[in-house]
This record gives structure tokens, sequence and C-alpha cells, in this order.
């Protein structure tokens, strides 16, 4: 099975970081039939990973997480898998401490992605390297990165055309916000394996945070071309068109995105309400802001933006 954790392109958004919370995360997969599925989940705004599996009703849990942003990838073996962001939240929880969401799962859109094909990389790659690489995951979990990272170049010594280790290397680097190393990680993932999705978008992910926009939009559109609905490459792809002042390209990608992934973490509703703004449009901006706000309420930008909120009620008051 491939993972990969999507890169958050602008800046890390960090829920209520120096609370004590621990909150869990509820949710319940529609539309992929009564069968167990694998839920893996991905740290969005630090190194961490876990796994479980659902029930036969696709119900779910994850415990006592850190507040935060994540992506959960739900695989249905020989279909694929689908992918979603999550924010876990103190103001988007109940009163036991439960963030409930539901993902849906569409089979057209999983197809081809992490696990609905092997490549001829991945069976190359030995046992005790995958073991490795196992290691490396429960490390994660346990928020032990250094051990991680010492698995995985030990998977790596084993077989340096572990693509999925390199990939996982990048994220770290990323995460840990070391750019360069990031990115000649994931540059190597994709020397090893030219086809694999995840090292390239997220190879985009880390160009566009060095500020490289030309470089970022010609890895994005080769990552469209893979994967045309994914929500990551259609908001980075966005953010690029953005960042080159195209804004009439940026628009489609971006609202893409958001219906692809709504509670996408790279704030594509803050890019959409500034070309709004831009056109003319309050009214149309505000809608997006709101969005974002409702959807990310206790991120660190968030009193900013209902100052925002305000402002544009006022100008559309008559």
């Amino acid at each position: 099975m491939r993972t990969a954790l999507a890169l958050s392109i602008c800046a890390t958004l960090a829920y209520a970081a120096a609370r004590p919370d621990r909150l869990d995360l509820v949710g319940e997969v529609t539309g992929a039939g009564r069968t167990i599925l694998s839920v893996t989940l991905f740290g969005v705004d630090h190194p961490f990973t876990t796994s479980t599996e659902t029930d036969f009703l696709g119900e779910f849990r994850f415990h006592a997480l850190s507040p935060g942003t994540y992506t959960v990838s739900v695989l249905k073996n020989s279909l694929g898998a689908t992918r979603r962001t999550v924010v876990v939240s103190p103001s988007l929880a109940d009163q036991k401490g439960a963030v409930r969401v539901t993902i849906p799962f569409d089979p057209a859109a999983a197809a081809g992605v992490s696990g609905g094909t092997i490549s001829k990389n991945s069976l190359s790659i030995p046992g005790r390297a995958r073991r490795k690489y196992s290691e490396s995951q429960k490390q994660l979990a346990k928020q032990d990165v250094e051990g991680a990272t010492r698995s995985l170049h030990a998977a790596l010594d084993l077989a340096p055309q572990f693509t999925q280790a390199w990939n996982a290397l990048g994220m770290i680097a990323y995460q840990t916000h070391d750019l360069p190393e990031a990115e000649r990680d994931f540059r190597t993932a994709i020397a090893v394996e030219p086809a694999a999705f995840e090292p390239d978008v997220n190879l985009g992910g880390v160009l566009l945070s060095e500020g490289k926009f030309a470089a970022a939009l010609e890895v994005n559109q080769r990552a469209l071309a893979q994967r045309p609905a994914d929500a990551l490459a259609n908001v980075q792809a966005g953010i690029a068109f953005f960042a080159l002042g195209d804004y009439d390209r940026a628009e489609p990608a971006l609202l893409q995105a958001l219906r692809a992934d709504p509670a996408q973490f790279s704030k594509p509703q803050l890019f959409l309400a500034d070309i709004y703004l831009r056109r003319g449009d309050a009214k149309a901006a505000l809608a997006a802001i709101e969005d974002y706000v409702a959807r990310h309420p206790d991120a660190d930008d968030v009193e900013r933006q209902r100052q925002r909120i305000r402002q544009l009620q006022k100008i559309l008051v008559p």
C-alpha cells in the first residue's frame, strides 16, 4: 500500500498548539458498501501517522489526538483510496471531546490512488526494507521523529529504489521546516519512480513554499495530468496561478480543490476571496471567508478573518 501525507503549501495551521487537550476523531465512510476498510491518518502540521480499520458499517475512531489538521486516507482493496482533510479542533468537538466527520468514498475518484495498482518498483522492495518502513510508521504514531527518520534511512540502505521511503523522508523534512532537504528527497523519489504521483505533488508544494512559482506550476500541472480531480494538485496549481497573477485560471483550480476536499488545509477559500475582491465582488468574497472560518474555527488567523467578515458585511449593508 502506498501511503502519502499531503503537504501544507501555505503557513502551517497551528490549532490550539499550547493546549493539553486530546480529542477523538469519529468518522463514517459512506459509499463504499458494507466492508472493512483501511483508514490511515496523517498529520499535516506535524510528523504523525496512525492507522485503523472501519467496522462493517463504515465507522472508525482515532483516540486522543492532538488538536490540528490531518489527512484521512480510506483504502478499499482493488479500488484505491479517497482522501479528505479533517480538522480536529476544540470548537468542532462535542461535549465528549469527539470531532465527527463523514468521508464520502467515490469509487471513480479513488481508482488508481494509493493501492489501486502495484508498480514494478514496489514489487522490487525486499521484505527487510518494508519492515523498516513499517517500523518508521509505528514510530511516527508515537511522535518519535528521530527514530522514524533512522528507520527510513535503514530501509533505503536496503532498497535505494524505495519510493515510499523517500517520500516519507521528504514529508518529515518539510514538516520540520527543512525545505532544501525535502526538495532533494522528493526529487530522488521521482528519479527512482518517475510515474509516482505522491512525491511529484509534494514537490510541487515545496516549490510553492520556496517561492518558485513557475516551477511549482509546471510540477503541479504534471500531477494534474495523472489525477485531474485531485484536491492537493488543484489547490497548489491554483495558488501558483494566483502568485503568477493569472486569476482566471487560478479560480477554477481552487474551486475544484474545494469540491474534492471542502476543508482543504491550504486555505483555498482565502485565495478565492482575494480574487473576488480584485474583481469587486464583495458578496462572493464574504461567502468564501465565512466558509473558511466555519471549517477552521480555531485556526491561528481566524480572528483576522472574522474582522474581514465584519468589514465586508458593513460594505454590503444597503
